[in-house]
C-alpha cells in the first residue's frame, strides 16, 4: 500500500507521493535511449504543417552553443529523468499548499500548486516550467500545466506550441509511480492526443544523492 498523509489538516486519506524516484529503463527504450526516428509519428494526429517541421526536425540543434541553458521541455522531460517529489506545507495551518518536483536531468525544479489557485490569464509571461495547479481524483494527482515555452513532444521533431495545455496523472502503486501525460494541442494535432504515453517509476535513492553521500564520507 501507498503511504497516506496523516490526519490533521494536511489533505486526510490522500496518498503522498513524496521521494525520489528513478526512470524503469525496460520501459520505452528508445524514448529514455536515442530517440525515435525520424518519421516515426505513429498514432500522432499532426496536422500538415506540423508533420511538414517534424520532418525539418535536425536533432544537432540541442547542442548548438546557443542552446546549451535550453532545458528539455517539461512534457518530455518528466518522462526522461529521474526525480525528486516533496511537500511544501503552509507553516499555520499544516495544510498541503504544493508539490515540487527536481529533476536530475538539467536540475529542473517544478511548482505544482495544490491551493486552488486559477491559472494566470492568456497573457502572462510563458516559462520553461509553465503554470501547474494540482488536484486529486480519486488517488490519482491530476496535475495540469499551461504558460509554457514552444518546445517538443517527441525526440523526432513533433512540435509542441506554447498554447498548449499539458496535463500529467500520478498514480502510485507501493513503491511505483506511474505517469500518464495528455497533450491538448490545436496548434499541432488536428485533435487531443488521447494517446497518452505511461512509464512506471521506481521508488529508490537517486544516482546523484548517492555520488553526494559518497563525497561527503570520503
Amino acid at each position: 500500500m501507498a503511504p497516506r498523509l496523516p490526519r490533521g489538516g494536511r489533505e486526510p486519506d490522500r496518498i503522498d507521493l513524496s521521494g525520489v524516484w528513478t526512470i524503469a529503463y525496460h520501459e520505452d527504450w528508445i524514448e529514455v535511449g536515442g530517440g525515435p526516428a525520424i518519421g516515426d509519428y505513429t498514432g500522432l494526429p499532426l496536422n500538415e504543417a506540423a508533420r511538414y517541421r517534424a520532418l525539418s526536425w535536425d536533432a544537432a540543434f540541442i547542442n548548438a552553443l546557443e542552446r546549451q541553458c535550453v532545458p528539455l521541455p517539461l512534457d518530455y522531460g518528466v518522462f526522461w529523468t529521474d526525480f525528486r517529489i516533496w511537500q511544501v506545507i503552509d507553516p499555520k495551518t499544516e495544510k498541503l499548499t504544493a508539490y515540487r518536483f527536481h529533476r536530475q536531468w538539467g536540475e529542473e525544479d517544478q511548482t505544482i500548486y495544490m491551493d486552488g489557485r486559477p491559472h494566470p490569464p492568456a497573457y502572462a509571461p510563458h516559462t520553461w516550467q509553465g503554470f501547474s495547479t494540482g488536484e486529486w481524483e480519486g488517488e490519482k494527482l491530476k496535475v495540469t500545466t499551461t504558460h509554457l515555452k514552444e518546445g517538443y513532444s517527441r525526440r523526432n521533431g513533433v512540435p509542441r506550441s506554447d498554447r498548449a495545455t499539458i496535463i500529467h496523472y500520478y498514480v502510485r502503486h507501493g513503491n511505483h509511480l506511474t505517469i500518464a501525460r495528455i497533450v491538448q494541442d490545436r496548434k499541432v494535432f488536428t485533435t487531443t492526443d488521447s494517446a497518452a504515453l505511461c512509464r512506471t517509476r521506481v521508488l529508490t535513492i537517486g544516482w546523484w544523492q548517492r555520488s553526494l553521500r559518497l563525497s561527503l564520507l570520503q
